[in-house]
C-alpha cells in the first residue's frame, strides 16, 4: 500500500507548482509533507483509457479526503486528439494521462512537447529502468487470440494469423473496432506491412 501512496502523491506533486518541479522541491518532500499541498491545490484531472477511473476516484478521495480527483474514461484514440486539439489552443486541462497506443504516445506526444514523463525519484528504485521512460510504463498487456471450443472440437481452426484475412474467415472473426483502439490499429497495420511474410508462413 505505501507504494501506491507514494505514487499517488507523487503524481499529484507534479502539479502543485512548476517552481518547485523546477528546483527538485517537490522530490524531497515525504508523502505526508506533499497532503497539505495538494489539499491547498483542491483538484487533480486524470485521462484514463479504463473504466476502471471511476473506483481510483473513490479509493483516492477516500484516502485523501480534501482533493477532489476528477476522473474522465476516455479512449486513448480520443485522448490523443483532445490532448493534440488543447496543446494548440493553449490550453492545459489534464494532470495525469494513462493512456496505450505504443508509437504515437512514446514518439509523437513526448516529442511535440504535449506531455512529458515523471518519474517520482521516491519510487525510482521500486520500478525496473526499463520501465522508467521513456514514459512510466504502469503496465504490460498482451493480446490473444481465443476460438470457441464447440465448434472447433479438434483444436484452433488456423495455424497462423494470415488465415484470418481470407475468405474462409469472412463473417466469423470478432474484434475491437482499430479506429477506436490505437493498440488493435497498430497490430493490423503490422499484418499489413508484413503482409508478404504472413502470407508465405
Amino acid at each position: 500500500m505505501e507504494f501506491l501512496n507514494a505514487t499517488r502523491l507523487g503524481a499529484i506533486g507534479k502539479v502543485m507548482s512548476t517552481a518547485a518541479m523546477a528546483d527538485g522541491h517537490l522530490d524531497g518532500l515525504t508523502p505526508e509533507d506533499l497532503l497539505p499541498l495538494a489539499q491547498e491545490e483542491g483538484t487533480v484531472i486524470v485521462y484514463s483509457f479504463t473504466s476502471r477511473i471511476g473506483r481510483v476516484e473513490a479509493a483516492f478521495e477516500e484516502a485523501y479526503p480534501g482533493i477532489d480527483l476528477q476522473g474522465f474514461d476516455i479512449s486513448s484514440t480520443e485522448q490523443i486528439a483532445r490532448l493534440t486539439a488543447e496543446a494548440q489552443a493553449g490550453v492545459t486541462n489534464a494532470d495525469v494521462i494513462y493512456i496505450s497506443d505504443v508509437p504515437v504516445v512514446l514518439l509523437a506526444l513526448p516529442e511535440s512537447g504535449i506531455i512529458a514523463n515523471y518519474m517520482p525519484p521516491r519510487i525510482a528504485d521500486r520500478v525496473p529502468a526499463q520501465f522508467q521512460s521513456p514514459l512510466l510504463a504502469q503496465r504490460l498487456s498482451t493480446k490473444v487470440l481465443m476460438y470457441n471450443e464447440e465448434a472447433n472440437p479438434d483444436g484452433s481452426p488456423i495455424t497462423n494469423l494470415w488465415q484470418l484475412t481470407t475468405d474462409d474467415s469472412r463473417g466469423r472473426v470478432v474484434m475491437v473496432d482499430p479506429l477506436q483502439r490505437g493498440d488493435y490499429l497498430d497490430m493490423m497495420t503490422e499484418i499489413v506491412l508484413r503482409s508478404d511474410e504472413m502470407a508465405a508462413a
